[in-house]
């Protein structure tokens, strides 16, 4: 099992004009790409032909502590949809991603942000 942690995120529409344009949210998507290569290097992460995520989402800080326990461990039925998650990960980590033949995710709440990984 492998856990990092920092707030997950799906991958980012991208246009030709981003290479020397900086939207802020493709150079948030390109700092997500690197802590996590950086951290899979750290943690020798090697990915095999079938992945199983867990995409913990941190909980609105705007919730009351009632409602973030409530809602802890719940599934995240809201935007970014779970293949934008899968999408930024594979791209962060893998060039070529067509080995690996099944994947299973599930995004949901958390007090933390991380992404757990377990094959």
């Amino acid at each position: 099992v492998s856990q990092s942690r920092y707030i997950p995120m799906g991958a980012v529409r991208q246009t030709q004009a981003d290479k020397w344009k900086n939207r802020p949210e493709v150079v948030r998507y390109r700092n997500f790409k690197n802590t996590l290569q950086d951290q899979a290097k750290q943690m020798n992460f090697i990915c095999k032909e079938t992945i199983n995520m867990i995409f913990c989402v941190p909980m609105p800080t705007s919730w009351s502590e009632k409602k973030r326990k409530e809602n802890n461990k719940m599934p995240v039925k809201t935007r970014p949809d779970i293949d934008n998650y899968v999408k930024g990960f594979m791209d962060a980590l893998l060039i070529e991603d067509g080995f690996v033949w099944k994947i299973t995710a599930e995004k949901r709440y958390a007090f933390q942000g991380s992404i757990i990984v377990y094959q």
